[in-house]
């Protein structure tokens, strides 16, 4: 959700610059013909400061005011938000909090140190069931949203989890399984096609309800393929 906002935001910044730097480009057009007009368009520093060299003749003071403050906006607005989405980040990955553990299979996942959940699992929504042999579909708008889903097992039966990018979105999935006690099994990245998740022909230790959870690297829609 934070995304999206900075995105519309910045978009809408953008096109508040444009509006002020065509202003100033028509203004530029009248005064010193198409050639200069041309020269400011491609490149902009030319028609800024030719803006604010020529604001006091042409009583464009505030419209350069308004376009500095804007053009400023539009740049720090998305770096800051990148700031407070980094610290967000790092802070997950609190060492007092987080242990990098390695599965059989040679795969490195980051597991909760206090509770053995994966991460992110404490704050995970809880989005449906899957049945084997069916998938889900769904769509992640926050990066550091996490969506569960829930299947029965029985002891010694195999599953394979698909987490795949969907609706032409790079989402690039990545799944973990929990069991009925809610401690980590196993987790995927990038073992799939394309980025994707994949969790294979993995071996149900016991009879319950399991937890599957994923989360994406980019906003995004998502699908998961229990086998």
């Amino acid at each position: 959700m934070i995304q999206t906002v900075a995105l519309v935001a910045t978009i809408i910044l953008s096109l508040i610059v444009l509006g002020f730097a065509l202003y100033v480009l028509v203004l530029m057009y009248r005064e010193k013909g198409i050639g200069h007009a041309l020269l400011g368009f491609f490149i902009s520093p030319y028609g800024y400061f030719w803006g604010w060299f020529n604001a006091g003749r042409l009583k464009i003071i505030d419209v350069m005011i308004a376009w500095t403050v804007v053009f400023i906006l539009s740049i720090a607005f998305p770096v800051i938000i990148s700031v407070q989405e980094t610290a967000k980040a790092f802070s997950a990955f609190d060492s007092s909090d987080f242990v990098l553990d390695e599965n059989g299979d040679g795969t490195f996942v980051f597991t909760n140190s206090d509770s053995d959940l994966a991460l992110g699992s404490e704050d995970a929504v809880l989005k449906g069931s899957i049945q084997v042999g069916g998938r889900v579909n769904d769509e992640i708008t926050d990066l550091f949203e996490v969506h569960s889903w829930t299947f029965n097992g029985t002891a010694g039966q195999t599953v394979t989890i698909q987490g795949n990018a969907a609706g032409g979105d790079s989402t690039d999935p990545r799944v973990n399984l929990l069991g009925p006690d809610g401690n980590f099994l196993v987790g995927d990245d990038d073992t799939g096609d394309d980025n994707n998740a994949l969790i294979s022909s993995f071996t149900l230790p016991s009879t319950g309800q399991y937890t599957i959870q994923i989360d994406t690297w980019q906003t995004g829609r998502y699908e998961i393929v229990l086998e």
